[in-house]
């Protein structure tokens, strides 16, 4: 009787957990900050998978078999992200297919791959990201050094997270575009004038904290009127992209060119 008790306890806890971190992730953890937002992603999954490795990666090209890893979690803690090849692993199968699940012996069904043998790996689910259009944008896996993840569950939980850590990945790269239409210059592909009036707004503040002097270069094009009326807007566009990429090409990455 106290073995059924103490076996629905940990029932009882395990489905807490469940119920709590599926409601974190609906709500969106830490959301102003997605690098956080990842890491706690892939921390709720290997808490309630009680899994000792989690990890979120994202495909670097289509086809080229390699994934970088924007979150991974190893006994419970962050560690530093890593890129490695799919080839002859088990994400393999998951990347643009679909959820996989090995229960024990899967470093031996996958002696390729060497971060697998790494970590001594005995059991893994992997579960795909894909955006709106059906096109696959990584994975969300976890491991175990043990034969586990035998919760018939599970598969959804894992499912789950990885829609949401997709749905994320999706609002993040639209802002980015947004902000990139809305601070660049769609002819020359420099900054435009709203990034220039905020970097000379920075480069204030930073001057004043620092002590330091700073410089600014006004640029003029002789006689642009006269090309842009004589040989059309099309040549004087040329003229105006020409002098903006030869500009970005003869200074170092701590000058700012607008």
């Amino acid at each position: 009787m106290r073995q059924q008790a103490d076996t629905l306890a940990k029932e009882v806890e395990h489905r807490a957990k469940i119920e709590t971190a599926i409601t974190c992730i609906a709500n969106g953890i830490r959301n102003d900050d997605s690098d956080r937002f990842f890491e706690d992603v892939a921390f709720h999954l290997s808490e309630v998978a009680e899994a000792k490795y989690a990890f979120i990666g994202l495909l670097r090209k289509p086809n080229d078999g390699m994934v970088d890893t924007i979150a991974a979690i190893a006994g419970g803690s962050v560690i530093d992200n890593i890129s490695y090849s799919i080839k002859g692993a088990p994400c393999e199968q998951v990347v643009g297919r679909e959820t996989c699940v090995y229960h024990n012996n899967v470093c031996q069904q996958f002696p390729e791959d060497e971060l697998l043998v790494e970590m001594g790996a005995e059991s893994y689910i992997g579960a795909p990201m894909i955006d709106e259009d059906g096109n696959h944008l990584g994975l969300v896996a976890i491991l175990h050094d043990k034969p586990a993840f035998t919760d018939k569950h599970l598969q959804e939980i894992i499912e789950i997270f990885a829609a949401r850590a997709a749905a994320e990945i999706r609002r993040i790269r639209a802002e980015e575009k947004v902000r990139r239409l809305a601070y660049i210059d769609y002819l020359t592909q420099l900054p435009n004038h709203a990034a220039m009036y905020l970097e000379l707004k920075q480069l204030e503040e930073r001057t004043y904290r620092n002590q330091y002097q700073s410089g600014i270069i006004y640029i003029d094009l002789d006689n642009f009127k006269h090309i842009n009326n004589s040989y059309g807007h099309d040549l004087a566009d040329d003229v105006i992209a020409s002098v903006g990429k030869s500009l970005a090409h003869q200074f170092s990455d701590s000058v700012f060119v607008a």
